[in-house]
């Protein structure tokens, strides 16, 4: 994946710096900017309770927003750290948390993902002393630290990923703890996740088509 777009992560760093965290006291139309549009395919837009806005490249992403992606579309967003979001179609994500500035040893981001394929690639916060990085999905939560990750719909399950770092995937039903290159599959929130594996060549490489962008 491309770095982020340094315009938007300064412009982001500076705002975070001066005192602006992203927290569920902010009040509608006072919301922080958490970050921006950087790479657009086909359409996608983000909403905040009614109101719903077309999204262009460099466009700003706010606390709370819902974002979602078309058929065929594609959507990559980095936020103010450089964590970097990427969505395949027809997909919708939610940042729920995200606090973080980079003077500060605490940090955290916290995201659910509702629809479709996505990929993570964690930023600074991850690096804080006191960091919690949490993504949430429909089979249950995983806990992220100094991650490349994948989720997603591939072979009839929800699969997740790893490229780099550790992550646990845990629901009611069990947990695993899964390292660079491995890769579990979770039916639903009521079903353990498999045991970690590590995923044949074409199975990584149709996970990451689902997230690729496919024009230059």
């Amino acid at each position: 994946m491309s770095a982020p777009s340094p315009g938007i992560t300064s412009a982001y760093l500076a705002t975070l710096a001066a005192g602006l965290l992203a927290t569920a006291v902010w009040a509608a139309g006072d919301r922080p900017g958490v970050g921006g549009v950087e790479r657009l395919e086909r359409e996608a837009t983000a909403t905040f309770e009614a109101d719903t806005r077309q999204l262009a490249v460099e466009d700003d992403v706010f606390f709370q927003d819902l974002l979602e992606t078309s058929e065929q579309a594609r959507l990559a967003v980095a936020l103010a750290d450089g964590t970097q979001l990427t969505l395949g179609e027809n997909a919708s994500l939610r940042i729920d948390e995200f606090v973080y500035t980079p003077d500060s040893s605490t940090a955290r981001v916290g995201i659910s993902v509702l629809e479709g394929a996505f990929r993570f690639v964690g930023g600074d916060a991850e690096n804080m002393d006191d960091s919690e990085v949490e993504i949430k999905t429909g089979v249950g939560t995983l806990g992220v630290r100094g991650t490349s990750v994948w989720g997603g719909r591939i072979d009839g399950s929800f699969g997740v990923l790893v490229f780099e770092g550790n992550v646990t995937v845990r629901n009611e039903a069990g947990e695993v703890n899964l390292g660079p290159g491995e890769g579990t599959m979770v039916d639903d929130k009521d079903s353990p996740p498999s045991a970690p594996k590590v995923w044949p060549e074409e199975k990584v490489q149709r996970a990451v088509d689902t997230v690729r962008f496919r024009e230059n």
